[in-house]
């Protein structure tokens, strides 16, 4: 290699600055009074002295009678994605018997060397920030695979052999199952640990305790759906011509690519239909170019919540053809908006869709995508059937069902790790 230009010196030292003042910054958060160490919490009992904590348990560990139970949520908060989403939903949600409080665990800004520095030298800095948070009864730690899991897996193991505190694993990611089952021995071995030292595991639905049957411990698995808020949608089931929505991330692990091959195909065969396409990412130009090139399409970007509500409320055909996914809420979000379903069997799709709901294909394949579609906008009426049936069905994944589970959870773990009387 050449010599450094001063251009290239430049920019290095800018990034060895912006890891230095990370780095700081963490420390100072490591250092800092006691209410600085705390993570934000949505109830003050997390944020009381400890002197009043130990008063309110019984000398064998037990908490006392009509005590809160303390939950610490662990994960990323101040960031986008399913998981933070989840949380932000979660934490404002659970009931005042639970005092809840967040570690924020989302990933540093940035790209490439910097992030990968900010990363490794963070996720060191935050597990000894993390030995100074007040211990709560239960850890909730959410996680994804990779990166995301290499990482929370010291969260659980701190909270479990060094706090003694149980930990309640929630497997959120689209590739957990290939990430299990593809897992190198040195991988395989720390998920192995990781899994034994928690108290239960979460899975999103049945598809994935089946897929994870054979890696986790017998008699762990708890089987517990992502939720939404269906008191929020009124679906009209009035659309007219049929009304094609896709509202995700464009990436291409969201089907984009294939979502508009397969409107061209249908378009050119003169259906009668309208396109509404929302979100944004980096293939955001697939969605622009039809926009521009068919009158029936239209491009809107990002769209707040209300909006997004206010489009799938007024649609009839809801689209998500990802290649991988959990148990995706924009499908919960499209059947509380009154839609017939148009996605791929992968994840958990097939546990929320069956064929009184939509049309399941294969990833990657724009052609059966292009026929599913076609099917519905030249059989209107069965897609209005379908989309009734819909908005019945999520009435199952609804926050008032989730949360009574979810603390009575909190509690039946909680109870397994206090010491038994004499």
């Amino acid at each position: 290699m050449g010599p450094l230009t001063g251009a290239r010196r430049l920019a290095n030292c800018r990034s060895f600055l912006q890891v230095a003042t990370d780095i700081v910054r963490r420390l100072r958060s490591v250092s800092g009074t006691g209410t600085e160490r705390r993570a934000e919490t949505e109830d003050g009992d997390c944020d009381r002295g400890e002197e009043e904590i130990e008063s309110e348990f019984d000398r064998d560990g037990r908490p006392a009678e009509r005590r809160q139970l303390r939950v610490l949520l662990v994960g990323p908060v101040q960031a986008t994605g399913g998981i933070a989403r989840y949380i932000g939903e979660l934490r404002g949600r659970l009931p005042e018997s639970v005092a809840v409080a967040v570690y924020d665990t989302a990933a540093p800004p940035g790209s490439g060397p910097i992030r990968f520095a900010r990363g490794a030298l963070g996720a060191l800095l935050d597990a000894l920030r993390f030995l100074f948070h007040d211990r709560p009864d239960v850890l909730h730690v959410h996680t994804a695979e990779n990166y995301s899991f290499l990482r929370k897996s010291v969260y659980v193991l701190l909270g479990r052999y060094v706090w003694g505190k149980p930990v309640i694993l929630h497997v959120h990611g689209p590739t957990f199952d290939r990430f299990v089952a593809e897992a190198a021995a040195p991988l395989r071995v720390l998920q192995r640990v990781v899994f034994a030292a928690s108290a239960r595991i979460v899975v999103l639905s049945p598809y994935w305790e089946e897929a994870l049957s054979a890696r986790l411990p017998a008699g762990k698995t708890v089987v517990l759906p992502n939720a939404i808020d269906t008191g929020e949608y009124e679906p009209r089931f009035d659309a007219e011509p049929p009304h094609i929505v896709f509202v995700a991330n464009h990436v291409p692990r969201k089907g984009i690519r294939e979502f508009a091959d397969a409107i061209v195909r249908v378009l050119d065969t003169g259906a009668d239909c309208r396109v509404s396409i929302a979100g944004s990412g980096p293939l955001e130009g697939y969605a622009a170019e039809l926009a521009e090139r068919y009158p029936e399409v239209e491009y809107l970007g990002f769209v707040s919540e209300e909006e997004k509500r206010e489009l799938l409320c007024t649609a009839s055909i809801y689209v998500l053809p990802a290649y991988a996914e959990g148990l995706p809420i924009g499908v919960l979000e499209g059947m509380a908006g009154g839609n017939a379903i148009v996605g791929t069997a992968v994840g958990g799709v097939p546990d929320l869709i069956d064929e009184n709901g939509g049309r399941l294909i294969a990833p990657r394949d724009p052609e059966a995508l292009a026929d599913a579609l076609e099917a519905l906008v030249t059989a209107p009426e069965e897609g209005r059937q379908m989309g009734h049936h819909n908005a019945e069905a999520v009435e199952q994944y609804t926050w008032e069902r989730v949360i009574p589970q979810l603390t009575d959870l909190y509690a039946t773990v909680a109870e397994e790790s206090w010491p038994e009387r004499p």
